[in-house]
Parts: structure tokens; C-alpha cells; sequence
């Protein structure tokens, strides 16, 4: 698991997760605990590769960007199109809000009591 707790330490979660697509129907917000998580799938390294060998496809891996301490999650999809494409998670201290921004419009909002983001991979932890 990558871990930010300060605005220096999103680069981190912005390296692992850019370019990489969501399904915004995928999204859940746990009220209860806070928590908000997006789903999204990364291509196998060697997935290319395999292929060009011939050899069995290598699946692709499964992780969770996750926004700790929500108190409310905002989305506005006026696209309408389901998939999007990560392309930052920016925390701005003055509203305590993190956003998330795509290449396709959409306003993803978490307003939060603490910055804490993660991206944990389906199964085991990712280190950056």
C-alpha cells in the first residue's frame, strides 16, 4: 500500500494512478467510516510481452484508490460516458477538499477532515 498524508507525498499516489481508467459507477462511499474507493485496473507489465511470445495472456491487476476521513462526497457527471481516466488528485487545504481531476469532465470532490490518500493493490500491497 502507498500511503499520502501531505501534499508532497501525492506525486506518489499521482505516478501510480495516471492514465489508469475508472468506472464511476464503481465508486463507494462508506458514510459510516469515512471512506471513499475507486476501483481501477492496470495492464500486467509484461502483458505485451506474453503476447508476443504467445505465451498465456497475464491478467490484468486490480487496485483502490481510497480517500480517507470524508465527510461528504460530491460527483457531478454531466458526460454521462461511465469510464474515466485519472489524471490527478489534488488536495486544496483551504476548502479541506480533495479532487480528483480526468481527461474526460467530471467534478469529483471529497471534502475531509485529514488528507490521507492510498492506492492499494486487490490482494497485497503496491509500494511506489
Amino acid at each position: 500500500m502507498t500511503t499520502a498524508k501531505t501534499t508532497d507525498e501525492l506525486s506518489r499516489i499521482n505516478d501510480l494512478i495516471h492514465d489508469y481508467w475508472f468506472d464511476i459507477e464503481d465508486a463507494v462511499f462508506d458514510a459510516q467510516v469515512g471512506v471513499v474507493t475507486l476501483p481501477f485496473t492496470r495492464p500486467a507489465q509484461d502483458q505485451e510481452r506474453a503476447r508476443a511470445f504467445r505465451r498465456s495472456e497475464v491478467p490484468d491487476r486490480r487496485f483502490f484508490l481510497k480517500i480517507y476521513h470524508v465527510k461528504r462526497w460530491v460527483v457531478e457527471d454531466r458526460q454521462r460516458v461511465g469510464l474515466y481516466d485519472f489524471n490527478e488528485v489534488v488536495y486544496e487545504p483551504s476548502s479541506r477538499s480533495i479532487k480528483i481531476t480526468t481527461g474526460i469532465p467530471i467534478h469529483l470532490v471529497a471534502e475531509v477532515e485529514d488528507l490521507e490518500v492510498s492506492v492499494e493493490e486487490a490482494g497485497g500491497a503496491l509500494s511506489s
